[in-house]
């Protein structure tokens, strides 16, 4: 720690405001974010923090956020005003860092006091420098949401080409009415100029339907005997010790697969033997959010399929369709609309695997799956290599916010470790 640092405490430097209370701020196209403890909860036309600043919750959640822009608080929060000798976005970058668990004053409902928040300890270095620490882990920041936001494109990009093509028949239709399909002509010439009559309606000429049994294997969570063998027989744990495999679950794909994940033993692991699950195959969600999908994730680590879901794979039973093809194909409105159709439950709406099984699909010529799938790979490929990197970035955050907060780490250092992370 340089000897510029000073050691203060937060009601030395800074002040809490009170949030205050708001109505109709839900389901509203607002020019301004509403925040609550548990962060952004609506939006509004009016501001109560006149710029960018930090939000800190004050009941049921005392964690911390941070808004670019002017921002209102309601009252379950605070937001805090710094002195001039602090810069806003370190001082977020600081209070993430701390762990005030300890403040909570000790109610059914946690909360915290702007007293004991004043008490907290604070050791500050000078202006430049934080401008300097929160410009490293901001870039950091933003080279994620960055990746993220091209991830997207390219998803949107991928099932709109897979609609028009697959879903819409737009070529199809195009070549039939006699109108040029905006293709090239090596692209054009792998649709067919008419359509027939199948099971599911209208279909170009000389594709063909097939149950997804016929298309790839299925299996799912209790694939080797029931809940209660299951219970016995897979033990989770909460870390990670070098010894143990993901247990792939719905709630941390929605999050990105970049929090905690649940893991199991390897006993547990090699039980599941049915269940183990490698990068790029395909699980359905078949109970709750039904139809939820995702492609397993390349983390290094043996996988197993969690609860909840099926496990599509081996694709390469039947040629003609591919695990691209089949992962956009999820994405539609019409399969979605299928799986809809199979699934039943007054309490919680599930399908099984059986059903799946007998759902019918579509099945173009090899030459066009094999053209498409081409296509798509290399979509999937670099979508997959954004998050690896993505999952770099944030080790490399989580690794050197508190050091850098700290002292410990100094911005030198800090820039060598970063270096190279977008390659």
């Amino acid at each position: 720690m340089s000897s510029e640092w000073k050691k203060t405490y937060w009601g030395d430097i800074s002040t809490l405001h009170y949030g205050k209370r708001l109505s109709n701020y839900k389901n509203r196209n607002g020019q301004f974010h509403v925040y609550a403890s548990g962060g952004i909860v609506g939006t509004c036309d009016k501001f109560l923090c006149p710029k960018n600043g930090v939000i800190v919750g004050r009941k049921g959640n005392l964690g911390f956020h941070y808004s670019e822009k002017p921002f209102f608080v309601i009252d379950t929060a605070f937001w805090l005003e710094t002195s001039e000798i602090v810069d806003e976005k370190w001082s977020y970058y600081k209070l993430i860092s701390e762990d005030i668990s300890y403040l909570d004053s000790g109610s059914a409902i946690p909360s915290m006091s702007r007293e004991s928040f004043y008490s907290i300890p604070v050791l500050l270095p000078s202006l430049i420098e934080q401008k300097r620490i929160a410009e490293i882990l901001t870039n950091l920041e933003n080279k994620i949401e960055l990746n993220k936001k091209i991830n997207s494109t390219l998803e949107e990009i991928a099932k709109a080409l897979f609609k028009s093509w697959f879903i819409d028949f737009d070529p199809v239709k195009a070549k039939s009415e006699g109108r040029p399909t905006g293709l090239p002509d090596e692209i054009s010439n792998l649709f067919p100029s008419s359509f027939e009559d199948s099971e599911l309606g209208e279909i170009p000429r000389g594709w063909n339907l097939a149950k997804i049994s016929d298309i790839c294997d299925s299996t799912d969570y209790v694939a080797n005997g029931s809940f209660a063998t299951l219970k016995k027989n897979v033990q989770k744990v909460d870390f990670y010790t070098g010894n143990e495999a993901i247990l792939l679950r719905f709630a941390d794909f929605n999050k990105n697969w970049e929090d905690q994940f649940s893991y199991i033993t390897q006993d547990s692991y090699n039980f599941l033997d049915k269940s183990k699950v490698f990068p790029g195959d395909l699980v359905v969600c078949n109970v709750g959010d039904v139809g939820n999908y995702f492609r397993a994730p390349d983390l290094g680590l043996p996988m197993s399929l969690g609860p909840n879901g099926v496990l599509l794979k081996n694709f390469s039973k039947n040629r003609n369709l591919s695990n691209p093809y089949f992962y956009f194909l999820l994405s539609t409105n019409n399969f979605q609309n299928q799986l809809r159709a199979i699934s039943s439950g007054s309490v919680q709406t599930k399908f099984n695997k059986t059903e799946l099984r007998g759902l019918l699909t579509v099945v173009p010529p090899n030459n066009l799956v094999d053209y498409s799938t081409n296509l798509f790979c290399n979509i999937l490929r670099k979508e997959d290599q954004l998050c690896k990197q993505n999952r770099i970035l944030k080790d490399i955050k989580d690794a050197v916010l508190p050091k850098l907060i700290s002292g410990e780490l100094r911005i030198p250092d800090t820039k060598k470790l970063v270096e190279g992370t977008d390659k």
